[in-house]
C-alpha cells in the first residue's frame, strides 16, 4: 500500500503508512528505510538521520542505509565520516559511478589528490563519457598546477556534455589567461558567457581580459557596462573594479575629445 501511494505522489499519506507499519514493528527494515527517504524528501534532517541510524543499527551491512549515511555525512562536510561508509560499501562489493565520484570528492576536499584521482578514474572506467567526472579531473589537475592535463580533460568534458558548458569554457579561459594567451582566454570567456548568461564571473573576466588585450577600450567598456547593468549586486569587489574602469575609460576618451556613453 505504501509503495502504491508513493507512485501517486501522495507523500503525507505515504509517510503515515510507513509510520503505521513502523509502530507495529519497530524492526521492520523496509518501513524504516521508507521513513528515512520520506523525511529526506521533506528535508527534515534530524528525522532522516534518526531513521538512517536505526536502520544501520538493525542491519549494518544494508546497502541502502550505508548509501544514505555516506550521502548525509558528505553534505554535512564530514568527509572522513562519509569515507567510513563508502569504504563499507566497497567492502560489500557495491560500486557505482556515484559512489566512486563521492569517494573522489571526499579525498579532493581532504586535499588527498592522489586518491581523489584514483576514484575519479574508477568512475570514468565505468562511464567514460561522464562530463561531470571529466570536469572534476580537470579541476583536480588545475589545482595540481598541471594545466596541460587540465586542458585535456576540459576538452573531453566539453565534447561529451550537452548545452551547459559554461564552467568548462570558464576554466579554459582562466588557464589560457594564466598562460598569457589572451586571445584564447577571450574566446573561452565569451563562449562561457554565451552558454550561460547568468555566469557573471565569465562576463567579468571577458571584460578584464579584453581591457588588457585590445587597444580599443570601447570593446572592454561594452562588457563592463553589461556587467554593471546585470550583476552590480553579485560581487562587491568586482562591481567596484568595473565601475572604476568605466569611469577611467570614459575619462580617457573625454580627454581625447570623444564622449562615449
Amino acid at each position: 500500500m505504501a509503495e502504491s501511494l508513493e507512485k501517486q505522489n501522495k507523500h503525507s499519506e505515504m509517510g503515515q503508512r510507513y509510520l503505521d507499519a513502523y509502530n507495529l514493528d519497530t524492526l521492520h527494515i523496509k518501513s524504516i528505510f521508507g521513513l528515512a527517504q520520506f523525511f529526506k524528501s521533506l528535508k527534515f534532517k534530524d528525522s532522516t538521520s534518526l531513521f538512517i541510524d536505526k536502520g544501520l543499527k538493525i542491519d549494518p551491512n544494508n546497502l541502502n542505509f550505508n548509501q544514505l549515511k555516506a550521502n548525509e555525512l558528505y553534505f554535512l562536510k564530514d568527509f572522513n565520516g562519509a569515507l567510513t561508509y563508502l569504504k563499507k560499501l566497497d567492502s560489500l562489493n557495491f560500486r557505482s559511478v556515484q559512489i566512486y565520484e563521492m569517494f573522489g570528492m571526499c579525498y579532493y576536499n581532504l586535499q588527498d589528490f592522489e586518491l581523489a584521482e584514483k576514484y575519479f578514474r574508477n568512475a570514468i572506467n565505468l562511464d567514460p563519457d561522464n562530463s561531470q567526472i571529466l570536469y572534476r579531473l580537470a579541476s583536480l589537475y588545475y589545482d595540481k598546477k598541471d594545466n596541460k592535463m587540465a586542458t585535456f580533460y576540459l576538452h573531453r568534458s566539453i565534447s561529451s556534455v550537452k548545452p551547459d558548458m559554461d564552467k568548462q569554457y570558464y576554466l579554459l579561459g582562466i588557464i589560457s589567461k594564466e598562460a598569457d594567451n589572451l586571445p584564447a582566454a577571450i574566446e573561452n570567456f565569451e563562449k562561457s558567457h554565451k552558454n550561460n548568461y547568468k555566469n557573471y564571473k565569465a562576463l567579468f573576466e571577458l571584460a578584464v581580459t579584453s581591457d588588457a588585450y585590445y587597444k580599443d577600450k570601447k570593446i572592454a567598456l561594452k562588457y563592463y557596462k553589461s556587467y554593471a547593468e546585470k550583476f552590480n549586486s553579485n560581487d562587491i569587489i568586482m562591481t567596484a573594479f568595473v565601475e572604476g574602469r568605466i569611469k577611467e575609460i570614459k575619462k580617457q576618451y573625454f580627454i581625447e575629445g570623444e564622449i562615449v556613453d
